[in-house]
């Protein structure tokens, strides 16, 4: 489960659901999401689940990133719906959030071809997950403050 926040209130809900392979990848089957506006529920578009009404899983992360740095990749698919897409840039890049250092961040640009204007920078850390991303349109940054291991 992931809230962000603005200001103190929440603006996204989302409830994902992830598998790992044999080979260490990270396979994305889908998510439950719920935006809020001003504190209330807006709605719930993007949610989708692989293998209902055509949707597929995608790959968030692979097991082994470096023999994929460059590759684009689908991370999600359910035509029309969420078609979330990744390039994997770097697997030695360095950030700082409030939560900590990390060195050896995977960087992915990931961007939609549902949104035009959906272009962001995300910063993974190894045993963490997504520390970091950042919205090239507006340029609002989201950040891991808090972290409780499962």
């Amino acid at each position: 489960m992931v809230k962000h926040y603005l200001n103190g209130v929440v603006r996204e809900d989302t409830y994902d659901w992830f598998a790992q392979d044999k080979d260490g990848n990270v396979w994305y089957f889908g998510e439950n999401v719920s935006d809020f506006k001003e504190g209330k529920l807006s709605s719930n578009a993007g949610s989708w689940e692989a293998g209902v009404d055509g949707a597929l899983p995608g790959i968030v992360m692979f097991g082994n990133n470096t023999v994929h740095l460059g590759e684009i990749y689908l991370q999600e698919y359910y035509a029309g719906q969420a078609e979330d897409t990744a390039n994997l840039l770097s697997v030695t890049g360095i950030a700082s959030v409030p939560y900590g250092d990390f060195d050896n961040v995977v960087l992915t640009y990931d961007y939609t071809p549902l949104d035009t204007n959906s272009h962001e920078l995300k910063y993974y850390a190894k045993g963490i997950g997504q520390i970091k991303s950042i919205d090239l349109t507006t340029g609002e940054a989201v950040v891991l403050i808090e972290f409780t291991a499962p």
